[in-house]
């Protein structure tokens, strides 16, 4: 596994930096569920799915769109039942020397679609056309409580600078089949501690103070509604901050009582909330009926 000094990296891929060494924001999440889980993260081998999905489409077509040609080849539509149809399926695949991964025709129809969407929003289409927005761009810093590595890649970045002082701003971009829902969604990926380990890693690898680095989530809806593919821009309400902050915090110094001990123990499968509540009426209406 390579290790990166601290800094600011524009040219590392996508590939090199998810097998670099460093503590990201999916492993703190597997350490959320425990240490075994933090291993099994950190080690499993990687394989390449077998089908893109939609929300791979369209981050590189709001995020890299001069890159999308480079990257995926369009499959023909044509019925491989048939004599013609396996003839021009044939002469596509010796037409592709394997460098471009192979979409269908109607994926890439509705992931231009949805990013033609996203782009008509006018704070979406404002920051991601930002001629001083980046795109992947790969960040090292090291926590200053746990001093553990960190790793953060920004969907895109913006770094901006005016007599002396900078403004950075960070957009996250998320597809969701379940737009009206996104809020669970916040709280279920943990998007609002994503949020604020960037923030914090941001501050210390640009030096500059909290307040001088600002986060918002553009979220583009994979499902239609109606004759549009919905999507919006948010800034989490202040209330997710303290939270968010503490959770990252907490799994760092998880991390480090791991490096430290190398005590390895069961993930807790803990009761979802819901069922919780269930169980406590039930207890409660047991209790009162023997009183």
């Amino acid at each position: 596994m390579k290790k990166f000094d601290n800094g600011i990296y524009a040219d590392i891929s996508n590939e090199d930096y998810h097998a670099s060494m460093g503590i990201s924001k999916s492993l703190l999440d597997a350490m959320n569920k425990g240490a075994a889980y933090f291993v099994f993260e950190r080690n499993a081998p990687r394989f390449e799915s077998l089908s893109l999905g939609l929300g791979t489409l369209v981050h590189c077509l709001l995020l890299e769109p001069k890159e999308y040609e480079n990257r995926y080849l369009i499959a023909p539509e044509c019925d491989r039942r048939t004599k013609e149809g396996k003839a021009t399926w044939e002469e596509f695949q010796n037409a592709n020397d394997g460098s471009k991964k192979i979409v269908s025709a109607k994926d890439d129809s509705i992931a231009h679609s949805i990013a033609e969407c996203a782009m008509a929003h006018p704070l979406i289409s404002k920051y991601l056309q930002d001629q001083d927005g980046k795109a992947e761009v790969s960040i090292y810093f090291t926590d200053p409580t746990t001093d553990l590595q960190c790793k953060i890649r920004p969907d895109w970045l913006i770094v901006r600078e005016k007599d002396g002082r900078k403004k950075i701003i960070c957009i996250d971009v998320k597809t969701t089949s379940d737009f009206g829902n996104f809020a669970s969604s916040v709280w279920n990926y943990r998007y609002h501690v994503q949020q604020e380990f960037y923030r914090h890693g941001l501050s210390i690898a640009y030096n500059v103070p909290l307040s001088e680095v600002e986060f918002y989530f553009a979220v583009v809806s994979t499902s239609q509604s109606g004759a549009v593919y919905p999507c919006d821009f948010f800034d989490l309400a202040d209330s997710y901050q303290p939270k968010g902050e503490a959770e990252y915090k907490r799994n760092l110094l998880q991390c480090k009582e791991f490096k430290d001990s190398k005590v390895l123990k069961p993930s807790v499968l803990e009761m979802p909330e819901w069922q919780l509540r269930i169980c406590e009426k039930d207890l409660e209406e047991h209790n009162n009926s023997i009183l």
